[in-house]
């Protein structure tokens, strides 16, 4: 119906869409359905989904259990890591900002007792120094290109011509 006013020509046809959308709605699910706004994601989660153990490895290799919000070794999202929960029960007690459990083997995700090391921070940056052959032990600095001496054919990098055009 061709109306002169645009407000109510573009009103009918959202009635009409409305009423189309409403009427496939009625087909799929039944007449007296609920709402199906935000039910597309049912899958199953939590301990209904096969991957699921009570476990959640992080992007960086360290494993999150499942703890409350009041828990004291808690990030925030009702997890905590869980190197750091078998390392408080190895001290007997929460260890501090300036402890860091270090994993001996190398593998985050062994957060066996034997496996752990509680060291004060300047203990595990220095123990972490030691094995980057790419940093100079004595400072901790980065080795530079002229320091490592980088050697092209038998020769230093530096030791080539220049090339003129």
């Amino acid at each position: 119906m061709p109306y002169k006013d645009k407000v109510k020509e573009r009103a009918a046809a959202n009635e009409r869409s409305r009423r189309y959308r409403q009427r496939k709605r009625d087909e799929k699910y039944g007449p007296n359905a609920p709402d199906q706004r935000g039910r597309q994601g049912n899958r199953p989660r939590g301990v209904q989904h096969y991957r699921w153990n009570s476990r959640l490895v992080t992007s960086h290799g360290y494993v999150l259990v499942r703890v409350s919000k009041d828990h004291p070794l808690h990030i925030g999202n009702g997890y905590a890591y869980e190197h750091r929960m078998v390392a408080s029960l190895i001290l007997g007690r929460i260890p501090t900002s300036d402890e860091i459990v270090h994993h001996v083997n190398g593998d985050k995700a062994d957060n066996r007792p034997e496996n752990l090391q509680v060291l004060r921070r300047d203990e595990h940056n220095h123990l972490h120094l030691i094995d980057d052959e790419r940093r100079d032990v004595a400072t901790g600095q980065f080795i530079r290109k002229h320091d490592a001496r980088r050697q092209l054919d038998g020769r230093e990098w530096n030791e080539f011509p220049e090339v003129t055009l």
